[in-house]
């Protein structure tokens, strides 16, 4: 034991360093970008898709803002060394969701669950980028509702 110590003592610190590569684009082009809160996060087919989520556009919740849910998708592209988003994708979600349970898996992204301001979805949903098509294609889950 004393030797592994020894050994461990002798080596350098480990150094990690973050690196801001994309911020998601904003509404509209004279708005500053707010980010989504509890939004759907994966990688599918070497695209990163961030989905739904939510926000308080017109105010912060302490000024009296509304939280508002989002169904838009974006998609983020590597193109040789930097990462650009993909302004062509016109798909949405079904309806707006934010908070749910999501992974990435070798079919797609799931989705499950989730809230919006009709309150909690007991839905669930596979997210497929398709770079032919440059759309995100979205199908129910049906193995995944309950009865």
């Amino acid at each position: 034991m004393l030797i592994t110590s020894d050994s461990m003592a002798q080596n350098p610190a480990l150094t990690i360093s973050w690196n801001k590569i994309a911020v998601i684009p904003s509404s509209h082009s004279n708005e500053k970008p707010l980010g989504f809160a509890g939004a759907i996060n994966g990688v599918n087919n070497n695209v990163l898709i961030v989905a739904g989520g939510s926000n308080f556009p017109n105010g912060l919740p302490w000024e009296g803002g509304k939280k508002e849910y989002s169904n838009k998708i974006f998609v983020l592209e590597k193109n040789g060394d930097d990462f650009i988003w993909n302004k062509k994708v016109k798909s949405v979600l079904p309806q707006p969701i934010a908070y749910c349970g999501n992974t990435s898996t070798p079919s797609g992204i799931i989705y499950i669950g989730g809230e919006n301001e009709n309150g909690i979805s007991n839905k669930c949903f596979l997210l497929k980028w398709n770079e032919y098509k440059n759309e995100v294609a979205i199908s129910r889950c049906l193995t995944c509702l309950s009865p």
